[in-house]
């Protein structure tokens, strides 16, 4: 539950931020089964992006790099909020599990609003990368 910021190097997620957070990086690992070993095999894997209730609220936008490239955005108007029992998590030797204050926090999945009348049609789809729609852009140094 602690994360760093290029302003500051450590901030404790379980106590409100006092001050305006710009950027907050978050790191991950890819399941190794299979292997992507390339850019171009991200593409068509969906993204699964958890966040704690009072945290969503002050989330302005997702972007999504590997090394040097900017390979999905998600912008704030284009975000659909549900409520989660608690994040997914992959049950495996080499992943951590959550800590138990972790699983007490209310979560929340962020997912890609489609902007259509529910219940007619589904409220929101996975975030996908998809370099048809968005092809990875690389990022100044």
């Amino acid at each position: 539950m602690y994360v760093g910021t290029r302003d500051r190097w450590m901030h404790n997620l379980k106590h409100p931020l006092r001050e305006e957070v710009v950027t907050i990086p978050v790191g991950c690992e890819l399941n190794p089964d299979p292997p992507i070993r390339t850019l171009a095999q991200l593409e068509r894997h969906e993204i699964s992006i958890f966040v704690t209730k009072p945290l969503h609220d002050h989330v302005e936008h997702i972007s999504v790099t590997a090394n040097v490239y900017e390979v999905a955005v998600l912008e704030k108007s284009d975000m659909y909020f549900r409520d989660a029992d608690s994040p997914w998590w992959p049950a495996t030797e080499w992943w951590p599990d959550l800590g138990p204050d972790a699983r007490d926090f209310e979560w929340v999945e962020i997912t890609k609003a489609t902007h259509l009348p529910f219940p007619e049609y589904l409220p929101d789809q996975p975030l996908l990368i998809d370099y048809y729609r968005r092809p990875p852009t690389r990022l100044s140094s």
